[in-house]
Order: C-alpha cells, then sequence, then structure tokens
C-alpha cells in the first residue's frame, strides 16, 4: 500500500461522514448534469477514472490488510462508498451522451457501455474524425508512435486505457454471435495465428529477442521458445487481433460521429480513394449517408 493510501484510509473520523457525504454528492451531481458541457464532461470523466482507480487501490489494500490479520472494516466501507458515486458519475454522463447521436449507436453495439462512449466523446473533438488514422494517432493505437521516456506521451493516455479494456470486453463477448466486433476479433485472430505459423512475423520475433537481450530483460521461456522459431507469443497475437477489432470500432465511431454531427459523407479511407482498395466495412446498424457519384 503506498504511503499516501496508507494515510488516507487511516482517518477513522471520516466514517461517520462517509456516507453523507456520498449521497449529498450523488443528488449534487444529478442536479448538475443538466447543465454540463464538453469541458464539464471531460472533468467528470477524468475524476470517474480517477475515483475507480482510488477504489481498485483500496479494495487491493483491503485484501493485503486482510492477509495480515488487519481490521478492514473501514477500508471496505470507503471503498463501497466509491463505488456508488461511481455508479453516480456513470448515471450522469449516461444522461449526457444522450445529446449525441453516435451515442445511441454505439450503445447498441455489444460490449460498449456509456463510461466507454462518455469517455471517446469527452477528449474526441468531431474534427478529428476526419481520418480513421488520425482517431487510431489520438488513442495511442499508430504502431509508428514513437515515445521517449520523460517526454509527454503523443497520444491520450486515457483513450488508450479505455481501447485496451474494450477490446478485452471484444474478446470476452466473442462467442456471443450478437458482438459484431467480437466476431472481426475471432476472425482477425484466426488470421493472425495462420501468419504467424508461415512465419510473417519472423523479423519482429527476432527484432524483440534481439532487443530482449540487449537490455538484459527477463524473458520467460515460453516467450524465447517462440522468438527463437520465428514467431510471435500466442498473447502477442490475440493482443494484435484486439486492436484490430477496437480500430475498426474506433473507425466506425468515427464515421457516424461525423456524419450525424456534420451532416456530410465521412471520407472515404485513403486506400479507397487512391490505392484502388474496395473492400470497405461499413459500421453495424447504420446506414451512411450517400456519396456525390463520380463524375
Amino acid at each position: 500500500m503506498s504511503q499516501e493510501l496508507r494515510e488516507f484510509v487511516l482517518l477513522p473520523e471520516l466514517d461517520t461522514e462517509l456516507e453523507e457525504f456520498a449521497h449529498r454528492l450523488d443528488r449534487d451531481l444529478l442536479v448538475a448534469a443538466t447543465s454540463l458541457t464538453g469541458n464539464q464532461l471531460r472533468v467528470l470523466v477524468h475524476n470517474y477514472h480517477e475515483i475507480q482507480r482510488l477504489r481498485i487501490s483500496l479494495s487491493n489494500a483491503a485484501l493485503a490488510m486482510e492477509r495480515n490479520g488487519q481490521p478492514t472494516d473501514f477500508v471496505r466501507s470507503l471503498a463501497k462508498e466509491l463505488k456508488k458515486l461511481e455508479s453516480s458519475i456513470t448515471r450522469v454522463m449516461n444522461d449526457w451522451i444522450q445529446e449525441y447521436p453516435v451515442a445511441e449507436w454505439a450503445l447498441r453495439q455489444v460490449g460498449v457501455g456509456p463510461v466507454t462512449v462518455a469517455t471517446l466523446l469527452a477528449y474526441i473533438d468531431v474534427e478529428r474524425c476526419r481520418t480513421a488514422g488520425a482517431v487510431w494517432r489520438y488513442c495511442g493505437l499508430d504502431p509508428t508512435i514513437t515515445h521517449a521516456k520523460g517526454q509527454p506521451a503523443p497520444y491520450n493516455r486515457r483513450l488508450k486505457r479505455i481501447c485496451y479494456v474494450l477490446g478485452d470486453t471484444f474478446r470476452k463477448r466473442s462467442k456471443d454471435p450478437n458482438c459484431f466486433y467480437g466476431r472481426i476479433y475471432r476472425l482477425r485472430k484466426e488470421h493472425e495465428v495462420e501468419r504467424n505459423e508461415r512465419g510473417e512475423y519472423a523479423d519482429q520475433a527476432r527484432a524483440r529477442l534481439e532487443e530482449a537481450e540487449r537490455r538484459r530483460y527477463r524473458i520467460a521461456a515460453s516467450q524465447r521458445e517462440a522468438w527463437s522459431q520465428g514467431k510471435l507469443t500466442a498473447a502477442h497475437i490475440d493482443l494484435r487481433a484486439r486492436r484490430y477489432a477496437v480500430k475498426l470500432f474506433l473507425s466506425h465511431f468515427a464515421w457516424v460521429y461525423w456524419e450525424t454531427e456534420k451532416n456530410e459523407p465521412w471520407p472515404l479511407p485513403y486506400p479507397v480513394v487512391f490505392l484502388g482498395h474496395v473492400d470497405v466495412i461499413e459500421p453495424p446498424n447504420y446506414t451512411p449517408l450517400p456519396r456525390a457519384s463520380a463524375a
């Protein structure tokens, strides 16, 4: 447990005031929800994630204290009240995002909830949706991004985190026939496994092994075996499939967001316009705006 958290949880005089404070804040949040602006939503989303982080830390601290034979009533009570506050903020965010047609579309997708949609709307301006690549880059899903240690990240860390969680959700819901992006994940994983078995990622595997040895990282036996054979690990292949599904969802989110806010067709991807590609996967449960016929 961190020193900051230890000092926070060892304040028993807060116990009698905690529940009253949570209920009062709950009422205040619901009242304030009727007048939220974009910047205020961003603040609310930020604090939701911070409250969630603290609640998880408290729950982990309670488990550690329990193993050491220490009383955990106060810590668990505090975590419980923070969980109630999370739920209140979720209701506020859910009310706010109803103003956006893209939210209605997104919430119809199995595995996508109001927190994910609110986070995307809080941080992604519609102007960023001019291309899917711009959205991917802002969400930290562009593999060409370089990030020097100690320097600010060239992407939004909170969006990158929510995308990771979303990918894990698509994986867990992938057997649900109604989960469109879960099915995409499963199909992509099959494709990635085939490519890996054919040795198409041999250069990447070799580079990872050389980098790990150069930096003297501790390498698991399964990792070394896979890389030595010119293959990526099963975990890496799974992450590639998850990212593919998430990137497709983000492309569709950008598409629907642009058209419903701008009332004009979403710009077609570069490969379709300039490279002659014809395969475009349209957003599920959505009818795109018609495009002008080529002259």
